[in-house]
């Protein structure tokens, strides 16, 4: 029975599952057995696909119209074969999803989100209005997306399409901020803040505090998960400072907690690094590995050999090794250099 009257959905398009993925789906079923779980896939996600039991499947076709406006879009962006067009399609194919189910709330997870026990599901299927989390001046994330209903989903749909009409490339992020920015009294953010979720009793991670404890993703740094990285969490200019805060896990749940030894949940985790072992069933133990190290020292490094050959292997198959390749750090400072010089 769904006491919640809520049902989460995750959305993969253009490659089959990552395991990481199927993992989360799995700690979603154990930490909320009553909840409804939902995957959309496409036609090159579908293949192969491994069913998972209790999990219910849609699978999203774009309309040539639709199809057309992202080509036109995104097809010019080589990044990730089509990575900035799958972030940004993955919303669309959200809001078709609904009309299957018109009356029920919806949340939507992404791929990466580890949820934690005290996840407060009943609370969000309660709201009647749309939220998402914001991440700085110019970004929102659908990390977590609520919609109430069909008419909500519409009016989503309508406002990524109507910014696709103008033909040029534009990010998932930029465009929901625009949307919030322009709406806002039909969309609200779930708190992420420390002084802003005290009101709500928790807080919810839109990238931050998982990228700082559990690292940014290998693949975007040839191999390297950094972890406790502070500069590169001040570079990116995120509303969230997670380096100010002290962490502690407690009942499989994770607490922040402030200088006057303020303490509150966080909900939800970006599991940014994609760390298979935390995003399962049996994330508390390696999470807990994580904490004691940002007790004893700062920034931390490890290196995947692994990673590193898939990540070249995709580009090479995508005819980006040397686009790539020039973002290695030493070769970036010398293509800077003589670029200064001209």
């Amino acid at each position: 029975m769904n006491r919640n009257n809520l049902e989460v959905v995750l959305v993969h398009l253009g490659s089959r599952l990552p395991n990481y993925l199927i993992s989360n789906i799995l700690n979603i079923q154990s930490q909320f057995p009553n909840i409804p779980i939902n995957l959309v896939v496409d036609e090159l996600s579908a293949k192969g696909l491994r069913r998972i039991p209790g999990v219910c499947y849609y699978t999203y076709s774009p309309s040539p119209e639709v199809d057309q406006k992202l080509m036109d879009a995104f097809d010019h962006i080589s990044f990730r074969d089509g990575y900035w067009r799958l972030t940004y399609e993955r919303l669309i194919a959200l809001t078709d999803f609904q009309k299957s189910k018109p009356d029920m709330p919806i949340l939507h997870l992404e791929s990466d989100i580890l949820i934690f026990r005290n996840f407060p599901m009943e609370e969000i299927g309660d709201k009647g209005s749309i939220h998402w989390l914001a991440s700085d001046r110019e970004r929102d994330v659908a990390s977590l997306l609520f919609i109430p209903n069909q008419q909500e989903s519409l009016f989503l749909k309508r406002e990524l399409l109507s910014e696709l009409s103008m033909g040029k490339f534009t990010s998932d992020m930029k465009t929901l901020h625009k949307i919030r920015r322009d709406y806002p009294d039909r969309v609200h953010v779930f708190p992420s803040i420390f002084s802003e979720a005290r009101e709500s009793g928790g807080i919810y991670d839109p990238a931050a505090y998982g990228m700082w404890l559990t690292g940014i993703d290998p693949r975007n740094n040839f191999g390297l998960t950094k972890y406790f990285d502070t500069k590169t969490i001040e570079a990116a200019n995120f509303y969230v400072k997670p380096q100010e805060f002290h962490y502690l896990l407690e009942d499989g749940n994770l607490f922040a907690e402030n200088d006057l030894e303020e303490r509150l949940p966080i909900y939800c985790l970006h599991i940014h690094s994609k760390n298979e072992r935390l995003l399962s069933p049996g994330y508390f133990e390696p999470l807990r590995k994580i904490l004691e190290k940002l007790e004893r020292s700062n920034t931390q490094t490890s290196f995947s050999f692994s990673i590193l050959l898939r990540t070249l292997w995709m580009n090479i198959q995508q005819h980006t090794l040397v686009e790539y390749l020039g973002n290695i750090p030493m070769v970036r400072k010398i293509r800077i250099i003589l670029n200064s010089d001209k």
